[in-house]
């Protein structure tokens, strides 16, 4: 794997590790990210290396929204080579087609759509069970009697009401979220069958979990060659 991405792993575990420094701490007992590093096995390859000292630590950070969870390192690669690709195209600003002979931005880390290109940000399978989890922690109670007891899903939940739920008079608004169900081992098992069964990956992408690009729409390109 090329050495520009494995030192973006190590970037963005960097920032995790200080960001979440005395949880990490406590978890792992390293106090820095080059001496958790140097505890992994030598014997390995840099690639196994860097991606298993990335998990370590975001297996160690405990999070209460979905917002702070790391990504994963599906969606490092692919926002890696999107970034990759968008140097070229900018180094060619000067010229006449600044797209030609540059990769089809679809083997990139995007999604060709019928009004341009989208963010490909996950595997397909890794996609469905995050959207799972999503419509899960959004789906809230109905309560009439104004959620104040532990007949309202959510107070047996231990987390607030929020936007899914159709209650009334609710009361329930003080309490902390509890920490979503973790994705990490979920996640390691999506991403070693994507490496068993290639690029074989569905066409079927939820559409809430896209986002558009709207800064200019790419010219197709014939050149496949990969950066």
């Amino acid at each position: 794997m090329n050495i520009g991405f494995l030192s973006f792993i190590r970037l963005i575990g960097t920032a995790y590790f200080k960001k979440n420094l005395a949880t990490v701490v406590s978890k792992l007992g390293f106090e820095t990210p080059d001496q958790l590093f140097n505890s992994m096995q030598s014997g390995s390859n840099d690639e196994e290396r860097n991606k298993e000292w990335y998990l370590n630590i975001k297996r160690a950070i405990r999070v209460v929204s979905e917002d702070q969870r790391p990504p994963t390192v599906t969606a490092l690669l692919r926002h890696w080579m999107r970034s990759c690709w968008t140097k070229e195209m900018w180094i060619n600003a000067t010229k006449a087609d600044q797209y030609d002979g540059l990769a089809a931005p679809e083997t990139l880390g995007w999604l060709k759509g019928d009004n341009g290109y989208l963010f490909d940000w996950e595997c397909s399978n890794m996609r469905k069970k995050i959207q799972a989890t999503l419509d899960f922690l959004n789906k809230g109670c109905m309560c009439r009697t104004g959620c104040k007891t532990k007949r309202c899903s959510c107070q047996r939940s231990g987390r607030e009401c929020g936007a899914g739920c159709e209650c009334r008079g609710c009361v329930n608004v003080q309490f902390l979220h509890s920490p979503p169900q973790d994705l990490d081992e979920e996640e390691e098992e999506v991403e070693a069958e994507e490496e068993e069964a290639g690029s074989g990956e569905s066409d079927d992408e939820p559409e809430e979990l896209q986002t558009e690009i709207i800064t200019h729409t790419f010219y197709d390109s014939d050149d496949d060659n990969i950066l």
